[in-house]
């Protein structure tokens, strides 16, 4: 079903803007470097009718009935307002998953790195080296270098040209700047193996520090959750229960106790775990 949508979004949507998405517009941009393997033309066409779609089909008809029903008002619009969230999804989905891809990328690069190193260090060709690299299972570095072999077998790029095009099109700027001394290198003829082997000590260090601050943030956090978790909770029903004793309290004490316990509590869990999973080094 999806897959028909798309060749009709395609059919008559998309290829009406095909001319005016080229290779450096926003959306091939965001697509390449998020790795959806979509032609832009197809993926702008699709989003538009999904989005028409739902429109026609939900929205515009819920709205309707409500403020037949209700009015106009702020809750009659809500279905308009959810609606919003589909193109927004079509907007927001590359540059998400570009993010993701980025941390993956940085996070396996230094093994990666290492990897190549020992292929060049005796004398296999840079070009197979990236062949060899995209057979092996390292998550977005292969995704990476299956795209550069694709470039050079498939698309008749040279090894400098694909590894050029690949460095414009990844999200990670360490990767950008992996590749781009590799070009420099052969261009200047230098010693590959020499500068794999370089590349290789200094994002192992980059990777060692980012996780001992890492390590020294688990304390911060450990300090957080006690507080907001533990403590805060404990006086806060220690100052409710001398309130109520005093009979100073609109709203019931154990409505206030079931508050505490079941909703302030979990959430402030929830909060503290979240953040502690976002500032945890991802594609470990």
């Amino acid at each position: 079903m999806l897959e028909k949508l798309k060749m009709l979004g395609y059919l008559w949507i998309g290829r009406r803007f095909e001319k005016k998405i080229g290779e450096n517009s926003w959306l091939a941009v965001n697509l390449a470097r998020a790795a959806i393997p979509v032609d832009p033309a197809t993926y702008l066409g699709y989003a538009i009718l999904f989005s028409l779609i739902t429109f026609a089909a939900g929205a515009l008809p819920l709205t309707v009935i409500l403020i037949f029903f209700l009015g106009p008002g702020l809750l009659s619009l809500s279905p308009l307002l959810v609606w919003s969230l589909i193109p927004a999804y079509f907007v927001l989905y590359p540059i998400v998953r570009q993010r993701g891809r980025k941390e993956q990328i940085d996070s396996v690069l230094p093994f990666a790195a290492g990897y190549l190193s020992v292929l060049a260090s005796v004398g296999i060709p840079p070009d197979k080296l990236f062949e060899s690299l995209a057979r092996q299972d390292m998550g977005e570095v292969s995704t990476e270098a299956k795209m550069i072999v694709r470039d050079m077998y498939f698309l008749g790029y040279d090894f400098l040209s694909a590894i050029k095009r690949a460095a414009d099109r990844t999200p990670s700027k360490l990767f950008r700047d992996f590749l781009d001394g590799i070009r420099v290198t052969i261009l200047s003829g230098g010693s590959l193996a020499r500068y794999l082997e370089d590349q290789t000590v200094n994002l192992m260090k980059m990777r060692e520090e980012k996780e001992h601050a890492f390590v020294r943030s688990l304390g911060i956090f450990g300090e957080v959750y006690v507080v907001l978790v533990v403590l805060a909770p404990l006086l806060f029903i220690i100052l409710l229960i001398f309130l109520g004793a005093a009979g100073r309290m609109a709203i019931p004490l154990p409505l206030l106790l079931i508050l505490l316990t079941y909703f302030f509590i979990p959430i402030a869990g929830i909060v503290v775990l979240g953040l502690l999973e976002m500032s945890m080094p991802k594609g470990e």
